[in-house]
């Protein structure tokens, strides 16, 4: 493994105001002044959240609890990559961190159908948003191009493989990042299977189609590519393709007594939320059921509570109901993972809030809204602590000035690597020196960020075409050819023991550096996902592997 000599890098971090209340070490709540008129709405994110004023007009609060962009929006969206959602004259715009607006798409708000897009389909990821225009959902770029025509029938977020579900004139089926159908039309249901196959249903093979269960005769086989394996495959076939299905756990994992508890949910950092029984929570806890169980223990160390949500960044937000007079009151605080209140039952969280978010929550306590925040976190990020596996990975790639941050508080580790960015972080690697050849990308600027590193690529031979794709995602294979080029090509002759990876694939090689040089291993035993996109996170840790030692 070749030795890397790294630039240094300088990182400043935001000063907080003194708190005016504080209950744990690690927790503060600082009154917000002038804020009686303020609600907070929803959770922090790229440094920023929501607030409403007097009921009816949304803007937006720092990490440091100041108002930067005053309530005037009828209906906005969290920021993301430096940019958010808002409507202006009933029309879409995209605003930065100023307040100025930066995309008007020139469209028109339609209520009933930004209404479903309920979970971050119109944030910017991966430079890319979902939009609502004539004909129906799309995607514009970040100078708000449409770059995916109007034509879906549901808003759409990518997934970690670059794939986004669709429904295509009541059809479903899958598209890749440049809006091409992955899978041919007519299925009524398609779903990845656990080998990496698919399993698609048309509606001719249903016999019986329900609003809650379906069932069907047979069912056709597909590979990740769209092609058709084999059709018409009976339902009862003992090859049994089994899809993958939601996570789910039982009592009988971690020998919870069922004459004590009803259910359990999947763990959250080793933690998992767990229902009494209707009957033990009424005899012992006036009906409150919610309980947290250290999975590693399989004892309870927190609640009853009335409200429990799942750890978020080593604490829950929790609620216990008190009857005052003629009126029940929920006061919500946040628990530590040991179990023991970290900030008090007194405050009411912002509407939709699920608790800490980059280290920071908005709640109210006598009318006065307050900012919580995590002073544990150290480093600048507040989406990073200790305990991930990407700490050490990300403090080295900041502290040598390899990357950065989305924001100043957040490092965003589960967000998508691109193209553009990981070819960026081994520019820097290199001491980003400066390219000697004239620009042979069509889709590359000298005002995008990762121009020189472009350029650098190509001059390296990392990189060869007419076009770069810096938005495209970066899967695990791109991830170690490009870090197998940067190390000189090795050549190796090891076998892979990867089903997945055909030996003559052009990675095949890379891939076989990757194992020898301890940067990552296989998903499993006999697979590597080479298509398997990549997360900031992730790419951190390939390099720290990689170049660190």
């Amino acid at each position: 493994m070749k030795k890397r000599l790294f630039c240094t890098f300088l990182a400043s971090i935001l000063a907080f105001g003194c708190p005016v209340s504080s209950f744990a070490a690690e927790i503060t709540a600082t009154a917000i002044p002038n804020s009686r008129n303020l609600e907070g709405w929803g959770d922090f994110s790229d440094g920023m959240c929501l607030v409403m004023q007097d009921r009816s007009k949304l803007g937006y609060i720092n990490t440091a609890g100041k108002v930067v962009i005053s309530p005037k929006y009828t209906y906005a969206n969290d920021f993301s990559e430096g940019k958010a959602m808002v409507v202006i004259d009933n029309k879409v715009c995209y605003i930065n961190k100023t307040g100025k607006v930066v995309i008007s798409t020139g469209l028109n708000y339609n209520y009933d159908a930004y209404g479903w897009a309920s979970h971050g389909e119109t944030e910017f990821k991966n430079g890319m948003a979902c939009v609502y225009g004539p004909g129906g959902w799309g995607s514009i770029n970040a100078s708000g191009k449409v770059v995916i025509p109007f034509q879906f029938d549901n808003p759409y977020f990518f997934n970690e493989k670059g794939m986004a579900q669709v429904f295509l004139n009541g059809d479903m089926n899958y598209i890749n990042t440049k809006g091409k159908l992955i899978f041919p039309k007519g299925y009524s249901s398609i779903g990845e299977n656990k080998d990496g196959t698919w399993t698609g249903i048309r509606l001719d093979q249903l016999s019986h189609a329900g609003f809650m269960h379906s069932e069907y005769d047979s069912y056709d086989l597909l590979d990740a590519k769209g092609n058709v394996i084999k059709t018409n495959i009976p339902a009862y076939n003992t090859q049994n393709y089994d899809l993958i299905e939601l996570a789910q756990a039982t009592l009988d994992d971690y020998g919870l007594s069922k004459d004590r508890y009803l259910s359990i949910s999947v763990p959250v950092d080793g933690i998992a939320k767990a229902s009494l029984l209707y009957d033990v929570a009424n005899a012992n806890y006036g009906g409150v059921r919610n309980v947290y169980i250290d999975t590693k223990t399989c004892r309870e160390i927190a609640g009853p509570f009335n409200q429990a949500e799942d750890f978020r960044e080593g604490y829950a937000l929790v609620s216990k109901n008190v009857t005052e007079g003629l009126v029940t009151n929920s006061y919500y605080g946040l628990i530590n993972k040991k179990g023991q209140p970290a900030l008090p039952l007194e405050y009411a969280p912002a509407a939709n809030s699920k608790g800490l978010s980059e280290g920071h929550m908005l709640a109210k306590k006598n009318g006065t809204l307050y900012l919580i925040k995590n002073t544990s976190h150290k480093g600048g990020f507040t989406d990073i602590s200790s305990a991930d596996y990407f700490y050490k990975p990300v403090k080295w790639a900041v502290e040598k000035g390899i990357t950065s941050g989305v924001s100043d508080t957040s490092f965003a580790p589960n967000q998508t690597c691109t193209r553009g960015q990981i070819i960026s972080f081994l520019w820097r690697a290199a001491g980003s020196p400066q390219p000697s050849i004239s620009n042979p990308y069509s889709d590359v600027k000298s005002s995008d960020y990762f121009y020189k590193a472009a350029l650098w690529a190509d001059e390296q031979g990392m990189a060869k075409d007419t076009s770069f794709a810096p938005n495209t995602p970066c899967t695990r294979a791109m991830a170690v050819e490009f870090m197998w080029r940067y190390d000189g090509s090795p050549s190796y002759d090891a076998e892979l023991p990867f089903h997945d990876v055909n030996t003559d694939a052009d990675y095949a090689k890379a891939i076989t550096w990757a194992l020898d040089s301890g940067v990552t291993s296989g998903t499993s035993e006999t697979t590597f996902s080479p298509d398997n996109t990549c997360t900031r996170g992730q790419i951190a840790t390939f390099l720290y592997r990689g170049f660190a030692q």
